[in-house]
């Protein structure tokens, strides 16, 4: 499974509950385990870029969450947004664009 196919997966495991992706929504469940395994099978090959100013590298893809994580303050509405969260440090996820468009 190439990245691409892993960052569709998993967005639409992040996404399902609010898109109405019923059907799709148990192989979504399973998706955090196979991405776990494909992606840090792929972790060294992760492209990556230096910040000049302290020289640290960080992945040159992150997680965006402009209106994706605009659902609310009640725990009902947070909990699937915790296991996306859960799982991308899991997967040594580094980068988080959490800008308020």
């Amino acid at each position: 499974m190439h990245r691409r196919n892993a960052l569709q997966k998993f967005a639409t495991a992040a996404l399902a509950p609010w898109a109405g992706v019923k059907a799709e929504l148990s192989h979504a469940q399973q998706a955090p385990a196979m991405l776990q395994t494909t992606l840090k099978k792929e972790a060294s090959d992760m492209l990556t870029r230096k910040i000049p100013s302290i020289g640290e590298s960080l992945p040159v893809i992150g997680l965006g969450t402009w209106q994706t994580f605009d659902v609310g303050s009640d725990a009902t509405s947070r909990a699937p947004l915790e296991e996306v969260m859960r799982e991308f440090v899991a997967l040594d996820g580094k980068v988080i664009d959490s800008s308020p468009m």
